[in-house]
């Protein structure tokens, strides 16, 4: 990237603010995904026991609901994990 702003003794031009403003979206970005993450990872996990997949196949599921319902993933995620908290024990 390159600096966010001007050195004093040169004459940038104003457009170098935005690698600042693109570093700040970028941010924003990261920050959302770090508090869905954690959501989709126990949605994948679900999947995994329920059906026996691996991880990559456990998103691909997600990711084609998703795509089919017109819905965000961590959207989809979500419901999976409500819904395995609402289903009565089944452990022997």
């Amino acid at each position: 990237m390159a600096t966010f702003l001007p050195d004093k003794g040169t004459s940038a031009p104003a457009e170098s603010h935005t690698d600042l403003e693109d570093c700040q979206s970028e941010v924003a970005d990261l920050k959302a995904a770090l508090t869905t993450r954690p959501v989709i990872d126990q949605a994948k996990g679900i999947l995994m026991a329920e059906r026996g997949c691996t991880p990559e196949e456990a998103f691909a599921l997600l990711s084609g609901a998703s795509q089919r319902d017109n819905r965000k993933v961590r959207d989809i995620a979500r419901a999976i994990v409500d819904h395995a908290q609402q289903e009565p024990d089944r452990r022997p």
